[in-house]
């Protein structure tokens, strides 16, 4: 089963688990259950992951082993912590009681599936790791349209900056070199990928280049279906490595958006990054990058 698949089971599964929680909290008065359920939530993500990701058996053991007895052990110090005061709640939630009175069991419903959410995003690196990291394919095309495709093919994975050349053609075609060369230049660069540059961009390759010429995007949905028509392919965008990149603020290209801006390079940064990423999270395999 795909890793896609699989983090949106999970995040189903975590979303009924605090469903079930926050139901048991309100008949109790007491909210501060959720850190017992957040906490052995990791558990059963781990053992759904070992039983139906295609990743090694014994590394695969080696991680739902770690993670269902950290899982155990933290959720029992925490029953331990919540159940030993209980009925009085942990002054956390009696705050937040105060604060939304009169609307407390719609307030904590959407609190808890907050948290259903974090525990499927946190659990993302052992999803990874029951993936198969040996997993390799090729795929080539003649000329004449002819593709020869060996190894595991058929599996998908976000394209990342193997994206940029891609968005540089959609531009070129749809907007033409002027427009799209007063935001980037086109010269060769020895700086990092994620260089902040002064002024103008070297090239669209690194960060700031691409993120520049995002601006110049309505949609990344546009991209999307440009390279599918033209190509043949079957690109979708990976929603779950989008909230993943997306959960954790990436400060290095928040820098390149204040600096593009404040260079006078764009005028929409927060669009323009929002672009960048989603356009990085675009999935496919090695058929569709041929």
């Amino acid at each position: 089963m795909s890793p896609t698949a699989l983090f949106l089971i999970g995040l189903g599964l975590s979303s009924l688990l605090m469903a079930v929680v926050w139901r048991i909290s309100v008949r109790i008065g007491n909210a501060g259950i959720v850190d017992i359920a957040w906490a052995l939530g990791f558990a059963p993500l781990a053992l759904l992951y070992r039983l139906f990701a295609d990743g090694e058996p014994a590394r695969q053991n080696l991680i739902t082993l770690m993670v269902v007895l950290w899982s155990v052990r933290l959720g029992r110090h925490l029953w331990k912590r919540v159940m030993g005061h209980h009925p009085e709640e942990d002054g956390r939630y009696r705050e937040l009681r105060r604060a939304v009175a009169g609307q407390e069991n719609l307030f904590f419903f959407w609190f808890f599936q907050a948290q259903a959410l974090l525990l499927a995003v946190l659990s993302i690196p052992c999803l990874l790791a029951n993936v198969d990291p040996q997993a390799i394919a090729i795929a080539t095309i003649s000329t004449d349209q002819e593709m020869q495709v060996a190894g595991e093919h058929h599996l998908t994975f976000p394209l990342m900056s193997a994206i940029k050349p891609f968005l540089l053609f959609y531009l070129l075609e749809i907007l033409g070199g002027d427009r799209l060369f007063q935001l980037v230049d086109r010269q060769a660069s020895p700086l990092p990928f994620n260089t902040i540059a002064i002024g103008k961009p070297p090239n669209p390759m690194l960060n700031c280049g691409a993120i520049a010429i995002c601006s110049l995007l309505d949609h990344g949905q546009d991209l999307q279906i440009w390279l599918n028509q033209r190509s043949g392919a079957n690109l979708s965008l990976d929603h779950a490595m989008l909230d993943s990149v997306r959960s954790v603020a990436d400060r290095r290209n928040l820098e390149i958006e204040a600096q593009l801006q404040n260079s006078g390079m764009i005028h929409n940064p927060d669009r323009a990054l929002a672009t960048y990423e989603e356009v990085c999270c675009l999935r496919g395999n090695v058929q569709d990058l041929a």
